[in-house]
């Protein structure tokens, strides 16, 4: 549980310190850390704290969990996908994913 932890707060810590760079649709891995989209951000912090993950919000919902969060608590680094405009069609999210976000909660 320790090791959780402190993996959750080096990806906040990592995540603040990017906070405020440019957004650019589409971006790919080879411009960040200077430009992100909502995956290529959620895929670079990952990253640095040493997980994989995958570059489309698509990808990267499919290697998680859905939960209810009226019965389970967001934990900080849980990524949170929302339906948008540009919904990307899946048969297992019907709904359409087109953001992804990583939870974070400060007292």
């Amino acid at each position: 549980m320790a090791e959780k932890k402190k993996l959750q707060k080096r990806l906040i810590y990592f995540a603040k310190k990017r906070l405020g760079k440019s957004y650019k649709y589409g971006a790919s891995p080879s411009v960040a850390p200077k430009n992100f989209d909502c995956s290529s951000f959620v895929q670079y912090l990952y990253r640095r704290i040493g997980i994989a993950l995958p570059k489309t919000t698509l990808e990267q919902a499919h290697l998680g969990k859905k939960i209810n969060p009226k019965k389970e608590k967001l934990q900080p680094g849980d990524l949170i996908f929302i339906k948008g405009k540009w919904d990307h069609y899946d048969p297992k999210f019907p709904q359409g994913i087109s953001h992804v976000a990583i939870y974070y909660w400060e007292e």
